[in-house]
């Protein structure tokens, strides 16, 4: 794993912090605020390593068409940042899943398929939200810890998930629900979990 390097995290949220800081504890760790670098990346200086988790929560509120608007822009983002490290991972939520009501996941799905992913540049996705392709005892206790707001990290696979070469960036087809209706950040995660407790429910 990683030594003495100088790491860059892009993002404020707490599991993501405590994740990379437990993952990352015998390197230099820098953290920034996402929206910050979003207004002024040209501050950010270079680093061996960047971890870019984070998203304006409007993306959950706005047109379909302006969504489309922003990740392009996001996109762009990201090129800027690439150009800023030796090594760039982009934080994505849990895309492996065959269908979703959520905006975020919609917004992971878009981006990903723009996303050309190299020994350099890593996509790396987080289970922090259930699908139905995991086991249904599994499924059942994440679905009652995220609806108890307990919040849950996974240390064991993540270092994996950092070494493993990724070879392309395929990924497979979601099949969207209501995705054109905007809702708040909350709305959409209460959303997801019941449409992931519903499929428990079919496919256990």
């Amino acid at each position: 794993m990683f030594v003495n390097k100088k790491i860059l995290i892009i993002g404020n949220g707490k599991d993501i912090l405590k994740t990379f800081n437990y993952l990352f504890k015998r390197n230099q760790v820098t953290n920034l605020s996402f929206r910050k670098v979003w207004e002024n990346y040209l501050k950010v200086k270079y680093y061996d390593i960047i971890i870019l988790s984070g998203f304006h929560f409007d993306i959950c509120k706005i047109k379909n068409e302006d969504l489309l608007d922003y990740i392009k822009k996001y996109y762009q983002f990201i090129l800027k940042i690439q150009k800023k490290c030796n090594f760039f991972y982009l934080i994505s939520t849990n895309i492996n899943i065959k269908k979703s009501v959520s905006r975020v996941v919609y917004f992971y799905y878009l981006l990903n398929k723009k996303i050309f992913v190299n020994n350099h540049n890593k996509i790396i996705s987080f289970d922090t939200i259930v699908g139905f392709e995991n086991t249904s005892l599994d499924n059942l206790k994440l679905i009652i810890f995220k609806l108890l707001n307990i919040k849950v990290l996974f240390y064991k696979n993540i270092d994996k998930k950092f070494n493993n070469k990724i070879k392309n960036n395929r990924i497979e087809k979601i099949k969207f629900y209501f995705i054109s209706l905007p809702r708040t950040r909350f709305i959409d995660r209460i959303l997801r979990l019941i449409f992931d407790l519903f499929l428990f429910k079919l496919y256990k």
